[in-house]
């Protein structure tokens, strides 16, 4: 922009010399008109799109969880697109997850591997780095290339680890105020789950299926249960939840005799604890709802422990069932089973 001013000087320069060469001797030298100055003009505003509902769910979760990022394993593939476009798991991904199919493909990484993931920073204003690694030969982690470097809170689509034992990729989110975790996308040799562990900064949303860690419920919850419990500030509710046979469930909470919150969704056993339970709920209906609060999504592990018709839920990871209410227990009461 700052061209203009020049370039209106040098024509007004031109026009002189053309006219000193022009006019007859003795004559008075012609001033040429300065033309008006151009006005720069502000490039238009541009309006934000609103963030995927999906995308902001799963930030809400992972600050809720005092994580910096949520992360899900995607299955296994030689490259990203081809996974989610043609493969079965890929189609049941998309129809899970259709947020999968808006990341753009500058939004992939590419690496030596065949395991998919796919990482979400919970600040949407975080950048997120990934690099190679590799191991000495004293065991220790070394850093190598950088092969992704993303702005925004950008979602990540992320292919590597050509070995079960030794990742060989790293990634790095960082915050504006200054956090940041730094963690190895791996699967667990154990039970297939997600390789993290607590202090990682990474909330595992990764969706359980038989096969995969967890198995079909097999009606040992079945039922509706009740509780009066409070959130970590001291207010009061009362908590209902609905096992169903296929399932699905439930989860109301109440607080005055007005339904607070109403969260549909699914629920899975853990193959190797028959008493760990994940959740994974939407907020479908209840007071927050119509308010307008923000997409919310529950997605949790718990243990589940029945006794003389009492249920017992202790928290384990992920998001809890009320605020503040982490690594807590809360005793339901049978209201009907079966």
């Amino acid at each position: 922009m700052k061209r203009l001013p020049l370039l209106s000087a040098l024509l007004c320069t031109a026009l002189l010399l053309a006219a000193c060469a022009a006019r007859p001797q003795g004559e008075a030298p012609v001033v040429p008109e300065t033309p008006p100055a151009v006005q720069p003009q502000e490039p238009p505003e541009e309006s934000a799109a609103p963030e995927n509902e999906e995308i902001a769910a799963l930030r809400a979760m992972a600050r809720d969880a005092d994580c910096l990022c949520a992360m899900t394993y995607l299955g296994y593939g030689t490259n990203i697109a081809g996974f989610l476009r043609e493969t079965d798991e890929g189609k049941a991904l998309r129809e899970a997850w259709p947020f999968l199919t808006e990341i753009p493909p500058q939004q992939y990484v590419e690496y030596e591997g065949d395991e998919i993931y796919c990482v979400i920073p919970a600040d949407p204003e975080a950048v997120i780095s990934v690099h190679a690694v590799s191991i000495d030969d004293g065991g220790a982690v070394r850093e190598g290339t950088q092969l992704y470097r993303g702005q925004h809170g950008q979602a990540l689509l992320l292919r590597g680890n050509v070995s079960d034992i030794v990742p060989n990729v790293s990634v790095t989110v960082s915050e504006p105020d200054g956090g940041s975790c730094t963690f190895q996308p791996a699967l667990s040799l154990k039970d297939g789950s997600l390789g993290v562990s607590e202090g990682d900064g990474v909330l595992d949303f990764t969706i359980r299926y038989p096969g995969r860690g967890y198995r079909a419920p097999e009606g040992s919850f079945v039922g509706v249960w009740e509780a009066r419990a409070q959130d970590g500030a001291g207010a009061a509710y009362d908590c209902t939840l609905t096992f169903f046979r296929d399932g699905t469930m439930v989860c109301g909470i109440a607080q005055d005799g007005v339904q607070w919150e109403e969260l549909t969704g699914s629920y899975l056993v853990s193959r190797s604890d028959g008493n760990v339970v994940r959740m994974d709920l939407t907020r479908t209906g209840g007071q927050r709802l119509a308010d307008g609060a923000p997409p919310y999504a529950l997605l949790g592990e718990f243990m589940l422990v029945e006794e003389d018709q009492t249920l017992y839920v202790t928290h384990l990871y992920g998001a809890a069932l009320l605020d503040d209410t982490e690594n807590e227990t809360i005793v339901f009461h049978a209201a009907k089973l079966g």
